[in-house]
């Protein structure tokens, strides 16, 4: 299972640092910014210039897309049911999602911030879910198909 997680946790980087790029650009773009910023300084304290500000932004994109790479190993708990697995993915990764987003300032510690933030998480977790469970039944009657038709020869 650790070499499972591992190789999870490496595949995500690519998805993360990459989906991290695209959002940002195209923030930037919505908000009609003149000047590209990848993050709210939240590290001024901390970082000495925007190349550290740089390559902490892009460890945490990169930790976004691990999260979510290696949280996906929790629906082959087989002795879980479908529900504790999906209730507990969506906890899992809610908590680290929130923690992670606020580090790069995608919202401030204000209850109407972290409210949108969660909402907007929410939805686009539901979306996935309804595309992954229409996806799976559209195998499920493919497969059923394939097994009639042969059956049937």
């Amino acid at each position: 299972m650790i070499k499972r997680i591992t190789n999870r946790f490496f595949l995500g980087i690519p998805f993360g640092i990459t989906l991290g790029l695209i959002v940002t650009i195209v923030f930037a773009y919505m908000t009609n910014q003149t000047f590209y910023q990848m993050i709210v300084n939240r590290f001024g304290n901390y970082a000495n210039n925007s190349l550290d500000n740089l390559t902490v932004t892009v460890i945490l994109w990169a930790l976004l897309g691990s999260l979510f790479f290696v949280a996906a190993l929790i629906f082959t708990i087989e002795y879980w049911s479908f529900v504790k697995k999906v209730i507990v993915h969506f906890f899992v990764t809610v908590s680290v999602f929130m923690v992670i987003a606020y580090a790069l300032g995608w919202y401030s510690l204000s209850v109407g911030e972290f409210m949108d933030q969660i909402i907007s998480f929410i939805v686009i977790y539901a979306l996935f879910f309804v595309h992954d469970m229409v996806q799976a039944k559209r195998n499920i009657t493919a497969i059923n198909n394939k097994l009639k038709r042969e059956d049937n020869s």
